[in-house]
């Protein structure tokens, strides 16, 4: 696929097009405006332990889906990448949260 060709843009259909990076990363992506912005969704790299075109064709249905809905597939992306990256137990997230701030001499008591 990426015989020849890197540093741009390929184009499929219904707006994916796939970007080839100088490193020979392919990445499957989707241009869109919402709320008056223009946002970029990528769904996916391409290769072995990537995604197929046919995979990154549903996973943009679903994600015209959420635009039609008004809601930004790619800011729920993110956010689940957050989230991913954050989870834990509480617990953890609560010790880490009272060492990193400061604590009134009041509620001290209660830590």
């Amino acid at each position: 696929m990426t015989s020849g060709f890197a540093g741009g843009n390929l184009t499929d259909r219904d707006g994916l097009y796939v970007t080839v990076l100088t490193t020979g990363t392919v990445s499957f992506r989707y241009n869109y405006r919402i709320n008056d912005r223009q946002e970029t969704l990528v769904l996916g790299r391409y290769g072995q332990d990537g995604i197929t075109l046919s995979e990154a064709r549903e996973l943009l249905i679903e994600a015209k889906k959420r635009i039609s809905e008004d809601k930004s597939p790619s800011r729920r992306a993110s956010w689940e990448k957050q989230r991913s990256r954050n989870a834990g137990p509480f617990g953890e997230w609560a010790e880490l949260w009272i060492k990193n701030h400061q604590i009134s001499q009041f509620y001290q008591r209660y830590v």
